[in-house]
């Protein structure tokens, strides 16, 4: 009997077209490996300081904007993942994505984390998100799978 390579996946949701096609992914393995998945969105506090700087909004507009859109998200992952028979849990949190995610990873024993490749940008924002990405991997108990 073979055993399951992946039974706990966690997915850091995106909301962009690399975000949903790492969930896509996510989804794909959780069905070969018959696990259940986490479906995690986090509210970068440092996107609402830089969105604050060109916005004429408060942090709290922001911040709700933000977690509205990506609850938005998370209910969609949720909703694919039902019409593939997968198990899953949606969370939402704020903070720094890569603590978060390396955090969330070890309360839920995770055994896989799924992260998108950040999307094509330039400039300090793509730095941010791949530095999210690199820290992730670097602090990361388990494996971790970027998706391009």
């Amino acid at each position: 009997m073979e055993s399951q390579p992946f039974r706990n996946i966690l997915l850091l949701v995106e909301p962009s077209e690399e975000g949903q096609h790492a969930a896509r992914v996510a989804i794909d393995i959780a069905v070969l490996c018959r696990a259940r998945l986490t479906a995690l969105h986090i509210v970068n506090r440092m996107s609402i300081n830089r969105i604050m700087r060109f916005a004429d909004r408060s942090a709290t507009e922001i911040e709700i904007e933000l977690e509205e859109n990506g609850w938005k998200y998370l209910y969609l992952v949720e909703e694919l993942s039902k019409e593939r028979g997968v198990a899953t849990l949606i969370l939402q949190k704020g903070g720094a994505v890569d603590a978060e995610v390396v955090s969330e990873a070890e309360r839920l024993e995770a055994d896989l984390i799924v992260l998108a490749y950040p999307p094509q940008a330039h400039g300090q924002v793509r730095r941010l998100g791949q530095g999210c990405v690199e820290k992730t991997v670097e602090h990361a108990k388990v494996p971790v799978l970027v998706v391009k």
